[in-house]
């Protein structure tokens, strides 16, 4: 490892986690090297020894952008540890560090998953229904306890409940957004939503699978407490738009309507409440990414003429 890598990651993350554990004794069997993935955040494996019982030896190392949200690394590491718990297939967090000084962000030290993402390890039909019931197990875990955590956390709800969070940056620079985020507030359907424990961002990329098997969902930056038709609708604008257009990859939109068609099997769906989140959805892509790497001429059209046909709405 380079010496000003050690310098920046591995001499204050080992310090970090003596202190933590209160073992002067810990070291590296395995200095941290990068992962790849995390999209935004900095990924990187390492491995301990005299380390508590508890804690594994592999671990993974997720450091957030410097300008992340200040509840960012709890809340992920939160949800993970908490759905860990509900035998759900997620890592489990064992350090978060709410703070930005140790590592220039704040960052969470969850287990390290063995396998491969559901993206390199494609079989059509068999991904389509592991991806359908792990998007019916995660609607299946009662919310209840998370969202009082986060309450009493201080978090706020604008960063994991609700869907209009882009508002304020809708109503002050993306003007031309207004007529849609008004659409959005005016038809929220308050009586009939089920509010579930949302992905929000849960494709083949963030599925870890070995021997046939999901064994990790990572990456939980864009978690909501929502309807569950919320998160199945942006699994829809991956798979039709964003993955065709920046990975030039058809798998995912031949195989998301499959996806749909199993959720539908295994529980309750409403079509004109999915057609609400498809709407909403292409509304939070369009504010989410206007500044961002994903903005792209052709994915604005496919919203903006999606957003359409839904509301009868034209941007």
């Amino acid at each position: 490892m380079p010496e000003d890598q050690y310098e920046q990651i591995s001499k204050p993350l080992l310090n970090y986690l003596r202190t933590e554990t209160k073992n002067p004794e810990l070291q590296y069997t395995s200095p941290p090297k990068p992962l790849t993935g995390g999209y935004e955040a900095q990924m990187y494996e390492f491995t301990l020894k005299n380390q508590p019982k508890k804690i594994p030896e592999k671990l993974v190392l997720r450091i957030l952008p410097a300008d992340a949200p200040k509840h960012e690394a709890y809340m992920t590491g939160t949800i993970q540890t908490y759905l860990a718990n509900q035998n759900y297939p997620t890592p489990k967090t064992h350090f978060i560090q709410p703070q930005t000084e140790t590592l220039g962000g704040q960052f969470i030290i969850m287990e390290y998953i063995q396998g491969k993402t559901m993206y390199d390890s494609y079989s059509n039909h068999y991904s389509a229904r592991l991806m359908a019931e792990t998007y019916h197990e995660l609607h299946s875990i009662d919310p209840t306890p998370l969202i009082r955590q986060f309450k009493e956390a201080n978090v706020s709800e604008k960063w994991f409940q609700g869907l209009v969070w882009r508002e304020e940056y809708i109503q002050t620079q993306a003007k031309w957004l207004r007529p849609a985020l008004k659409w959005v507030k005016e038809n929220y359907p308050t009586d009939r939503v089920n509010h579930r424990i949302c992905h929000g961002d849960l494709h083949p990329l963030n599925i870890m699978v070995r021997n046939e098997k999901v064994v990790g969902i990572v990456d939980w930056g864009c978690l909501k407490i929502e309807d569950f038709h919320y998160d199945l609708a942006e699994l829809r604008s991956a798979s039709l738009i964003i993955a065709p257009i920046f990975l030039n990859d058809l798998r995912w939109k031949k195989m998301f309507p499959e996806v749909l068609d199993i959720y539908r099997e295994l529980g309750s769906f409403d079509e004109s409440l999915f057609d609400y989140f498809v709407a909403f959805v292409c509304l939070h892509t369009l504010a989410n990414n206007e500044k961002h790497a994903m903005w792209n001429a052709d994915i604005v059209e496919i919203l903006k003429n999606t957003f359409q046909e839904k509301t009868n709405i034209s941007l």
